[in-house]
């Protein structure tokens, strides 16, 4: 018997000693907490989920010697092999003074196992080529492995690593190589480890034994349609899930299929292998014959009686894929819409419908023999006859009319029976329930045969639902645990129910998601027990364990436009324990053309959540900046206040006012009234709606945002020498809608007015006019591609009046993975003293885009139509974020 396992069967006696003489009498005790003591070295969270035995629960032997086998099993994974545990139970008085039955779960963590050596063996020494590469493979793998002397002898980090190892052998094009043979062998403790790491029950040296096996790269010819990259990927895809020694015709299949999903039906795969002794290396060649990319002639139905094979093939084409919408066979592709078109037809209340076979014949021309890249399909079916609903009765319901229920099942009398959406409906109604409160509510006969009786040959059911609703819970009280630098109130406000509330279903799920939004938990568990004291209550516990609230990065980057740049940004997410955060972030860059000056910007600022309202929060914001315009520069230093309030619950629909203080120094513009010091002081009412499915990387809905900035001497611009004041009026709506599969149809209109509230005194150069800076542009990336950044502007004119129309469209289609590619059409106008949708210029183009986690990175070629003399014809861009 080997010491793990006689350790492993001591540690179980040892509990079944502790457990069984203090739970012999209790077996019909009812918990009222379940504590865990002695954890040092693991969260509460880690711990929480290896409990099998809660709160509200009987007091069982077998849940108790589980919950502690799985405490010790965790704590030996991690590397704490003399952990022992114990439990009791006992009496003790609670807050409220009541006598609580409790059980406890006393950890003795004991010394941890700790790594002494790490050791990679394989290759073969003999060979000089074989050791020159093993030599270096094991310098990366141990690279890899991340192990340090000192580090405790953790399980699952060991099998992590193993999966980097085979990982890193795949990229190095080995095949078959295998990493997981580790032997663990004792050894005295070494020398020169930190005092910190010395502490340990015992030291062990790990031994990897590495499996090379065959070191292979693959080429291809033949090949026109998929390109090298793409097969490429097809090799890499089959590394990731493993390769064995059939990993060439693996290979050789996973080609065809490939070329099969996208129409070529007839193409063939020939792989030629080629050795090369002295590198201990193979090359793999697949000579590729692609064949004609096969169409769809035509579809027809055979079998079907009930439905006309017009509407079949309708409901077979709107189930089909993409491919076969246009008219492209693939064998898979036209199987699974077949299957589906099948349920549609048993939706319809035809249970008794199947597909019976699938014909697909490849015309012949008559001399040459040979296969036309075409193919006919005929489907037969079997539709079967019809079943109706003959009657719908319900017993045990009072929460909702029959009315609402008879809605919920999809089920109405003398009409077909949709199995599908009755099945789906027993969810709904159940959901249904424990929105309401019903949380212990059930479908009595949902498993038995009694729900629906047929009859009649299955042309007739009888639906009947036994409904048990159970009490209606409410919270009897909520307890918030895992707390350590977060104030419970900070909680206690995202809670979307408090003590004596209907307990319903959504109101935890949106708890949870007000607490994901805070930004201060790495997990957040909401569990509900019962109360002991009370029938229809629940005790609800929010188990939470805080992340990190401090983050800071920083990058480098170079863009067409701005030149090479560099970024930072650092903050602090729970300020005073109260999820106060301060922020603060800095950027510069170098323009490659037509460099003045270099530019940048630094902002700091501070978030007060919850500030007078519950809903609003306060951002104070100050910012340093030095701009390089087209045709003047800018410092600029500002300091804004904004308050924001949600208007509806998912925060989609937000009000927000901005008061914005700036002291503002232009120069180097064409007209020298516009040069000098300014001082502009603002008030901004907004309005946001964002119903998009994502705020960075949309692919549907609709956002929709409105201003209006009111510049005035009373809002703190300057009076003297003379005094500036102005509105701003700006507007936006964008859509984004799916036509066609994995296609996205972007549109946008935008406008804006602005218009200065003094008149213009003669003896005052500038008075009456608004300020170069706060004129509108256009052009660039971000409104009029294939025209130069702020190409369209009004800096050489005295402006008391302006405004602008700018309309986008863009079509994304998919390229090549997370890569798509499509056009747009950008148009906009930019006037001076009056307000015209006439007058349109406009860009067009192509471009590549790319979605990643923070948003598209857009490469744009544009194009001006009818470009006027002196202008460049066209302009490439390049960005990230949404267009």
């Amino acid at each position: 018997m080997g010491k793990a396992l006689q350790m492993r069967l001591i540690a179980i006696l040892c509990i079944l000693v502790w457990a069984v003489p203090t739970f012999a009498a209790r077996e019909t005790v009812e918990l009222d907490r379940v504590e865990v003591s002695g954890v040092t070295v693991f969260a509460g969270a880690d711990i929480e989920g290896l409990l099998e035995i809660n709160p509200g629960e009987k007091l069982e032997r077998i849940k108790v010697v589980r919950t502690a086998e799985n405490l010790q099993a965790y704590y030996r994974m991690k590397g704490y092999e003399e952990v022992s545990i114990r439990s009791r139970a006992f009496h003790r008085k609670g807050e409220r003074g009541i006598v609580e039955n409790v059980l406890e779960f006393n950890v003795t963590e004991g010394q941890p196992t700790r790594i002494a050596a790490v050791e990679f063996l394989g290759g073969d020494e003999q060979d000089e080529s074989s050791a020159r590469i093993w030599k270096k493979v094991a310098a990366e793998l141990k690279n890899r492995a991340g192990f340090n002397p000192g580090d405790i002898y953790d399980q699952e980090r060991i099998a992590t690593s193993k999966r980097n190892f085979q990982e890193t052998l795949a990229s190095e094009e080995y095949i078959g190589a295998r990493a997981d043979d580790v032997r663990i062998i004792e050894v005295a403790e070494p020398k020169g480890i930190p005092e910190a790491k010395r502490k340990a029950s015992r030291w062990v040296r790990l031994e990897f034994h590495v499996n090379l096996g065959d070191r292979v790269t693959f080429g291809f010819r033949g090949n026109a349609f998929l390109n090298q990259q793409e097969l490429k990927t097809i090799v890499d895809d089959q590394r990731s899930v493993g390769l064995g020694k059939e990993y060439v015709g693996v290979i050789r299949k996973a080609i065809e299929d490939e070329y099969r999903s996208i129409g070529f039906a007839q193409a063939k795969v020939t792989p030629y292998t080629f050795e090369h002794s002295r590198y201990k290396e193979r090359h793999v060649t697949y000579v590729i014959d692609e064949g004609p990319r096969v169409v769809v002639d035509s579809i027809d139905f055979d079998g079907n009686i009930v439905f006309s094979s017009k509407e079949l093939r309708r409901e077979f084409l709107n189930h089909a894929s993409q491919l076969i919408q246009t008219d492209i066979y693939f064998e898979k592709d036209i199987q699974k819409a077949a299957d589906l078109l099948i349920e549609w037809i048993k939706s319809r209340g035809y249970l008794a419908a199947k597909l019976v076979t699938i014909s697909t014949v490849f015309p012949v021309k008559a001399k040459t023999k040979v296969q036309r890249s075409s193919v006919k399909i005929t489907i037969y079916l079997y539709e079967g006859q019809q079943t109706v609903v003959h009657s719908v009765n319900f017993t045990g319901i009072k929460v909702f009319s029959v009315e609402e229920v008879t809605k919920m099942l999809s089920a109405y009398e003398t009409e077909p029976l949709n199995l599908f959406a009755f099945t789906d409906g027993i969810e709904t109604l159940k959901s249904a329930y424990r929105g309401k409160g019903y949380l212990s509510a059930q479908i009595v006969n949902e498993n038995s045969e009694a729900v629906i009786k047929y009859s009649q040959e299955n042309r007739t059911a009888e639906i009947f639902v036994d409904v048990s609703e159970g009490p209606l819970f409410k919270v009897s009280r909520i307890q918030i645990e895992g707390l350590i630098n977060t104030k419970e109130n900070i909680v206690q406000r995202q809670l979307e129910f408090k003590a004596g509330d209907i307990l319903e279903e959504s109101k935890i799920t949106e708890t949870e998601a007000n607490l994901r939004r805070l930004g201060l938990f790495s997990v957040i568990s909401i569990k509900l027990f019962d109360d002991p004291e009370r029938k229809d209550g629940k005790i609800v516990r929010v188990l939470l364990q805080e992340g990190t609230p401090g983050y800071y990065g920083m990058g480098i980057g170079i863009r067409n436009d701005l030149g090479p740049r560099v970024f930072g940004r650092a903050g602090y997410s729970n300020l005073w324990n109260r999820n106060h955060s301060a922020f603060g972030s800095v950027a510069a860059n170098r323009r490659l053309e037509s460099f003045r000056l270099f530019e940048y910007q630094a902002q700091v600022g501070y978030i007060w959540p919850w500030f007078v309202l519950d809903e609003m929060a306060m951002r104070v914001t100050g910012t340093v900046s030095q701009n390089q315009y087209l045709l003047f520069d800018s410092q600029t230093r500002s300091g804004a206040v904004t308050f924001d309030f949600p208007l509806v619950k998912s925060r989609s629909f937000m009000i927000g006012l901005t008061y914005n203080l700036e002291s503002i120094r232009q120069f180097n513009a064409p007209d020298e009234l516009d040069n000098g010091d300014l001082r502009v002081g603002s008030l901004t009412p907004s309005l946001r709606l964002d119903l998009r499915d994502h705020p960075l990387s949309p692919t549907k809905g609709f956002y929709a945002f409105t201003s209006f900035e009111l510049a005035a001497p009373a809002m703190g611009s300057q009076s003297t020498p003379y005094p500036i004041g102005f509105f701003r009026y700006n507007a936006r709506a964008d859509y984004l809608f799916s036509p066609l599969y994995n296609v996205i149809w972007f549109w946008s209109a935008r406008a804006g007015f602005e218009h200065q509230i003094y008149s213009q005194n003669p003896t005052q150069p500038g008075s009456g006019v608004i300020p170069i800076s706060k004129t509108f542009t256009l052009g660039g990336a971000g409104s009029l591609r294939g025209f130069k950044d702020q190409e369209l502007n009004l800096q050489k004119f005295q402006v008391t009046q302006a405004s602008y129309v700018n309309y986008r469209t863009q079509l994304d289609l998919p390229f090549a993975g997370a890569l798509r590619f499509g056009p747009f059409l950008d148009a906009g106008n930019l006037l001076i003293d009056t307000f015209s949708l006439g007058r349109l210029r406009f860009g067009t183009g192509v471009g590549f885009h790319y979605q990643t986690p923070i948003g598209p990175v857009n490469a744009d070629w544009g194009f001006k139509v009818a470009p006027q003399p002196g202008e460049s014809p066209m302009e490439f861009s390049f960005t990230i974020g949404i267009i």
